[in-house]
Protein backbone atom coordinates (compact mmCIF):
# COMPACT_ATOMS: atom_id res chain seq x y z
CA UNK A 1 0.00 0.00 0.00
CA UNK A 2 1.23 4.04 -0.92
CA UNK A 3 1.68 5.26 2.46
CA UNK A 4 -0.32 8.86 3.03
CA UNK A 5 1.32 11.87 2.98
CA UNK A 6 3.54 13.37 4.23
CA UNK A 7 5.09 9.91 3.95
CA UNK A 8 6.94 8.41 0.80
CA UNK A 9 7.61 4.86 -0.04
CA UNK A 10 10.09 3.62 -2.05
CA UNK A 11 8.74 1.83 -5.09
CA UNK A 12 8.13 -1.83 -4.78
CA UNK A 13 6.94 -4.70 -7.13
CA UNK A 14 3.86 -4.49 -5.00
CA UNK A 15 2.53 -0.72 -5.64
CA UNK A 16 1.27 -1.98 -9.29
CA UNK A 17 -2.43 -2.15 -8.76
CA UNK A 18 -2.16 0.78 -6.38
CA UNK A 19 -0.55 3.23 -9.01
CA UNK A 20 -2.99 2.15 -11.86
CA UNK A 21 -5.96 2.31 -9.40
CA UNK A 22 -5.14 5.99 -9.88
CA UNK A 23 -3.43 6.55 -13.25
CA UNK A 24 -6.07 4.53 -15.31
CA UNK A 25 -8.33 7.28 -14.42
CA UNK A 26 -6.51 9.35 -16.83
CA UNK A 27 -4.38 9.20 -19.69
CA UNK A 28 -1.03 7.11 -19.71
CA UNK A 29 1.63 9.79 -19.21
CA UNK A 30 5.16 7.99 -19.08
CA UNK A 31 6.12 9.27 -16.07
CA UNK A 32 3.19 8.20 -14.00
CA UNK A 33 3.46 4.77 -16.00
CA UNK A 34 4.15 2.09 -13.01
CA UNK A 35 6.65 -0.09 -15.43
CA UNK A 36 8.47 3.25 -16.31
CA UNK A 37 8.39 3.91 -12.73
CA UNK A 38 9.88 0.82 -11.56
CA UNK A 39 12.71 0.49 -14.38
CA UNK A 40 13.73 3.93 -14.70
CA UNK A 41 14.50 4.10 -10.74
CA UNK A 42 18.07 3.17 -11.31
CA UNK A 43 19.42 4.82 -8.29
CA UNK A 44 16.45 3.15 -5.96
CA UNK A 45 15.17 6.38 -4.47
CA UNK A 46 12.10 6.70 -6.84
CA UNK A 47 9.16 7.39 -3.87
CA UNK A 48 5.27 7.41 -3.84
CA UNK A 49 2.72 8.99 -1.53
CA UNK A 50 -0.84 9.56 -1.74
CA UNK A 51 -1.82 13.42 -1.20
CA UNK A 52 -6.05 14.01 -0.81
CA UNK A 53 -6.33 10.87 -3.04
CA UNK A 54 -3.90 11.77 -5.62
CA UNK A 55 -0.86 10.38 -6.67
CA UNK A 56 2.48 12.03 -5.96
CA UNK A 57 5.69 10.72 -7.09
CA UNK A 58 9.69 11.84 -5.85
CA UNK A 59 12.36 11.06 -9.05
CA UNK A 60 15.48 11.50 -9.83
CA UNK A 61 15.31 14.52 -12.48
CA UNK A 62 15.70 13.46 -16.23
CA UNK A 63 17.70 16.28 -17.07
CA UNK A 64 19.86 18.36 -14.39
CA UNK A 65 21.03 17.36 -11.19
CA UNK A 66 18.40 17.06 -7.90
CA UNK A 67 15.33 15.16 -7.49
CA UNK A 68 11.64 15.98 -9.21
CA UNK A 69 8.26 16.31 -7.48
CA UNK A 70 5.22 15.43 -9.36
CA UNK A 71 1.27 14.75 -9.02
CA UNK A 72 -1.41 13.24 -11.13
CA UNK A 73 -5.03 13.85 -10.11
CA UNK A 74 -7.64 16.94 -9.48
CA UNK A 75 -9.09 16.75 -6.13
CA UNK A 76 -7.94 19.90 -3.79
CA UNK A 77 -5.83 20.37 -6.08
CA UNK A 78 -4.41 23.88 -5.32
CA UNK A 79 -4.15 22.25 -1.67
CA UNK A 80 -2.50 19.69 -2.61
CA UNK A 81 -0.17 21.76 -4.62
CA UNK A 82 1.13 24.11 -2.10
CA UNK A 83 1.10 21.18 0.60
CA UNK A 84 3.58 19.68 -1.94
CA UNK A 85 5.69 22.21 -2.61
CA UNK A 86 6.08 23.31 1.23
CA UNK A 87 7.22 19.61 1.89
CA UNK A 88 9.92 19.56 -0.65
CA UNK A 89 11.08 23.00 0.02
CA UNK A 90 10.64 23.69 -4.28
CA UNK A 91 8.94 26.88 -5.91
CA UNK A 92 8.21 24.13 -8.53
CA UNK A 93 6.76 21.21 -9.63
CA UNK A 94 7.66 19.09 -13.12
CA UNK A 95 5.97 16.86 -15.51
CA UNK A 96 2.27 17.79 -14.77
CA UNK A 97 -0.17 16.62 -16.94
CA UNK A 98 -2.30 18.36 -18.97
CA UNK A 99 -5.63 17.91 -16.48
CA UNK A 100 -3.98 19.26 -13.90
CA UNK A 101 -2.90 22.31 -15.88
CA UNK A 102 -6.60 22.94 -17.31
CA UNK A 103 -8.15 22.61 -14.17
CA UNK A 104 -6.04 25.21 -12.79
CA UNK A 105 -6.14 27.61 -15.13
CA UNK A 106 -10.10 27.88 -14.42
CA UNK A 107 -9.66 28.39 -10.84
CA UNK A 108 -7.95 30.96 -9.09
CA UNK A 109 -4.61 30.26 -7.78
CA UNK A 110 -1.08 31.17 -6.59
CA UNK A 111 0.47 29.19 -9.63
CA UNK A 112 2.19 30.29 -13.01
CA UNK A 113 1.39 27.05 -15.67
CA UNK A 114 4.03 26.84 -18.06
CA UNK A 115 3.84 24.22 -20.98
CA UNK A 116 7.16 22.13 -21.15
CA UNK A 117 7.48 20.68 -24.53
CA UNK A 118 10.87 18.89 -23.93
CA UNK A 119 8.41 16.76 -21.64
CA UNK A 120 5.52 16.26 -24.30
CA UNK A 121 4.49 12.59 -24.78
CA UNK A 122 4.67 11.74 -28.51
CA UNK A 123 1.31 9.51 -29.21
CA UNK A 124 1.12 7.69 -32.60
CA UNK A 125 -1.52 5.93 -34.81
CA UNK A 126 -0.85 2.41 -34.88
CA UNK A 127 -2.71 2.02 -37.99
CA UNK A 128 -0.84 4.54 -39.85
CA UNK A 129 2.38 3.11 -38.40
CA UNK A 130 1.34 -1.07 -39.22
CA UNK A 131 0.30 0.53 -43.04
CA UNK A 132 2.66 3.20 -43.97
CA UNK A 133 0.39 4.74 -46.31
CA UNK A 134 1.34 8.39 -47.90
CA UNK A 135 3.41 10.77 -48.53
CA UNK A 136 4.37 11.40 -44.92
CA UNK A 137 5.34 7.75 -44.39
CA UNK A 138 7.37 7.54 -47.82
CA UNK A 139 10.59 7.37 -46.40
CA UNK A 140 9.84 5.04 -43.90
CA UNK A 141 8.10 2.84 -45.85
CA UNK A 142 11.14 2.51 -48.53
CA UNK A 143 13.32 1.77 -45.62
CA UNK A 144 11.27 -0.85 -44.49
CA UNK A 145 10.89 -2.65 -47.71
CA UNK A 146 14.42 -2.31 -48.25
CA UNK A 147 14.80 -4.44 -45.11
CA UNK A 148 12.49 -7.01 -46.39
CA UNK A 149 14.15 -7.24 -49.97
CA UNK A 150 17.69 -7.99 -48.71
CA UNK A 151 16.93 -9.23 -45.75
CA UNK A 152 14.16 -10.83 -45.39
CA UNK A 153 14.35 -14.03 -46.45
CA UNK A 154 16.59 -14.54 -43.71
CA UNK A 155 14.70 -12.56 -41.05
CA UNK A 156 12.12 -13.62 -38.65
CA UNK A 157 9.52 -11.29 -36.75
CA UNK A 158 8.84 -12.95 -33.22
CA UNK A 159 7.36 -12.14 -29.89
CA UNK A 160 10.15 -12.25 -27.49
CA UNK A 161 10.00 -14.03 -24.03
CA UNK A 162 11.09 -11.49 -21.38
CA UNK A 163 11.78 -14.02 -18.65
CA UNK A 164 14.22 -16.43 -20.53
CA UNK A 165 17.66 -15.66 -19.39
CA UNK A 166 19.69 -16.57 -22.49
CA UNK A 167 17.03 -13.71 -24.26
CA UNK A 168 18.24 -11.35 -21.99
CA UNK A 169 21.92 -11.65 -22.94
CA UNK A 170 20.98 -11.59 -26.48
CA UNK A 171 19.44 -8.07 -25.70
CA UNK A 172 22.47 -6.86 -23.77
CA UNK A 173 24.59 -8.14 -26.62
CA UNK A 174 22.53 -6.22 -29.20
CA UNK A 175 22.08 -3.18 -26.73
CA UNK A 176 26.25 -3.09 -26.59
CA UNK A 177 26.47 -3.23 -30.32
CA UNK A 178 24.20 -0.44 -30.75
CA UNK A 179 26.49 1.54 -28.46
CA UNK A 180 29.37 0.51 -30.12
CA UNK A 181 27.86 1.67 -33.54
CA UNK A 182 27.23 5.32 -31.69
CA UNK A 183 31.01 5.58 -30.88
CA UNK A 184 30.27 6.87 -26.93
CA UNK A 185 30.40 5.13 -23.81
CA UNK A 186 27.57 2.56 -22.56
CA UNK A 187 24.40 4.29 -20.64
CA UNK A 188 24.46 2.28 -16.90
CA UNK A 189 21.09 3.31 -16.24
CA UNK A 190 19.68 2.28 -19.66
CA UNK A 191 21.26 -0.95 -18.66
CA UNK A 192 20.04 -1.23 -15.07
CA UNK A 193 17.00 0.07 -16.26
CA UNK A 194 16.70 -2.75 -18.81
CA UNK A 195 17.24 -5.47 -15.61
CA UNK A 196 14.17 -3.64 -13.63
CA UNK A 197 12.33 -4.43 -16.49
CA UNK A 198 12.81 -7.49 -16.89
CA UNK A 199 11.57 -8.02 -13.21
CA UNK A 200 8.01 -7.20 -14.88
CA UNK A 201 7.76 -9.40 -17.63
CA UNK A 202 4.61 -10.73 -16.42
CA UNK A 203 3.44 -7.52 -17.27
CA UNK A 204 5.25 -6.62 -20.66
CA UNK A 205 5.85 -8.28 -23.69
CA UNK A 206 8.83 -8.47 -26.29
CA UNK A 207 9.15 -7.88 -30.30
CA UNK A 208 11.93 -8.49 -32.15
CA UNK A 209 13.60 -9.51 -35.63
CA UNK A 210 16.35 -12.46 -35.96
CA UNK A 211 18.60 -12.01 -39.04
CA UNK A 212 20.71 -15.03 -39.72
CA UNK A 213 19.43 -16.31 -35.84
CA UNK A 214 20.71 -13.29 -34.53
CA UNK A 215 18.58 -10.71 -32.78
CA UNK A 216 19.30 -7.29 -34.63
CA UNK A 217 16.10 -5.33 -33.34
CA UNK A 218 13.80 -5.45 -30.25
CA UNK A 219 11.21 -3.47 -28.29
CA UNK A 220 9.58 -3.67 -24.96
CA UNK A 221 5.91 -3.30 -25.50
CA UNK A 222 3.35 -2.60 -22.62
CA UNK A 223 -0.29 -2.98 -23.17
CA UNK A 224 -2.46 0.06 -20.99
CA UNK A 225 -6.15 1.03 -21.09
CA UNK A 226 -8.19 3.02 -23.34
CA UNK A 227 -6.16 0.88 -26.21
CA UNK A 228 -3.01 2.56 -25.46
CA UNK A 229 0.20 0.87 -25.71
CA UNK A 230 3.90 2.27 -24.73
CA UNK A 231 7.37 1.67 -25.68
CA UNK A 232 9.60 1.46 -23.22
CA UNK A 233 12.67 0.03 -24.81
CA UNK A 234 13.84 -0.20 -28.15
CA UNK A 235 17.39 -0.77 -29.88
CA UNK A 236 18.06 -1.67 -33.42
CA UNK A 237 21.52 -3.18 -35.03
CA UNK A 238 21.68 0.46 -37.88
CA UNK A 239 24.09 -2.21 -40.12
CA UNK A 240 21.18 -3.29 -41.45
CA UNK A 241 19.55 -0.58 -43.55
CA UNK A 242 15.78 -0.23 -42.62
CA UNK A 243 15.94 -2.59 -39.74
CA UNK A 244 14.12 -0.15 -37.36
CA UNK A 245 11.84 0.71 -39.83
CA UNK A 246 11.10 -3.05 -40.33
CA UNK A 247 10.60 -3.75 -36.39
CA UNK A 248 8.13 -0.71 -35.90
CA UNK A 249 6.11 -1.74 -38.87
CA UNK A 250 5.89 -5.45 -37.61
CA UNK A 251 5.37 -4.03 -33.80
CA UNK A 252 2.49 -2.23 -34.86
CA UNK A 253 0.82 -4.96 -36.99
CA UNK A 254 0.94 -6.79 -34.01
CA UNK A 255 -0.41 -4.43 -32.01
CA UNK A 256 -3.16 -3.25 -34.25
CA UNK A 257 -4.03 -7.06 -34.60
CA UNK A 258 -4.24 -7.42 -30.97
CA UNK A 259 -7.33 -4.16 -30.28
CA UNK A 260 -4.28 -1.70 -29.73
CA UNK A 261 -4.55 1.74 -31.70
CA UNK A 262 -2.65 4.37 -30.22
CA UNK A 263 1.10 4.19 -29.16
CA UNK A 264 3.28 6.12 -26.61
CA UNK A 265 6.51 6.39 -27.55
CA UNK A 266 7.38 8.84 -24.36
CA UNK A 267 9.49 12.15 -24.63
CA UNK A 268 12.61 13.39 -26.17
CA UNK A 269 13.79 15.65 -22.92
CA UNK A 270 15.15 18.22 -25.55
CA UNK A 271 17.28 16.19 -27.54
CA UNK A 272 17.28 17.51 -31.03
CA UNK A 273 18.26 14.17 -32.84
CA UNK A 274 15.29 12.59 -30.80
CA UNK A 275 13.13 14.88 -31.22
CA UNK A 276 13.50 14.48 -35.61
CA UNK A 277 13.64 11.00 -34.94
CA UNK A 278 10.06 10.90 -32.82
CA UNK A 279 8.79 13.85 -35.05
CA UNK A 280 9.66 11.20 -38.40
CA UNK A 281 6.93 8.84 -37.10
CA UNK A 282 4.55 11.69 -37.69
CA UNK A 283 2.49 11.93 -33.87
CA UNK A 284 -0.89 12.56 -33.95
CA UNK A 285 -0.75 14.00 -30.56
CA UNK A 286 0.94 14.89 -27.62
CA UNK A 287 0.39 14.40 -23.78
CA UNK A 288 1.20 17.63 -22.90
CA UNK A 289 2.79 18.43 -19.48
CA UNK A 290 3.90 21.18 -17.50
CA UNK A 291 5.79 22.72 -14.96
CA UNK A 292 4.00 24.70 -11.85
CA UNK A 293 5.81 27.40 -10.11
CA UNK A 294 4.62 29.29 -7.13
CA UNK A 295 3.61 32.96 -8.05
CA UNK A 296 6.17 36.08 -5.60
CA UNK A 297 7.98 33.07 -3.74
CA UNK A 298 10.71 35.04 -1.70
CA UNK A 299 12.44 32.34 0.49
CA UNK A 300 15.01 29.99 -0.92
CA UNK A 301 14.47 26.96 -3.23
CA UNK A 302 16.61 24.32 -2.12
Amino acid sequence: MIPLFPRFAPITKSHKSDVELITQKYDPYSDFNFVSLYGWNTDGKTELSILNNNLVIKLKNYTKEGVAYSILGTEQLVESIQSLMDHSRSTELTLIPAVIAEQLNNIKNPFSVQEDRDQHDYVYDLEAIAELQGKNYKKKRNLAHTFEKKYGVDSVFSLLPLSDKLLQREIFSLVDRWQQNKKGPLNEDELIGLKNVFHLHKHVFGTGIYHNKELVAFAIVENLHGQHAMIHYEKTDHNLTGVTEYLMKKTAEHLTNTGYRYLNFQQDLGEQNLRAAKTLWRPMKFLMKYRIIRKNYHGSDL
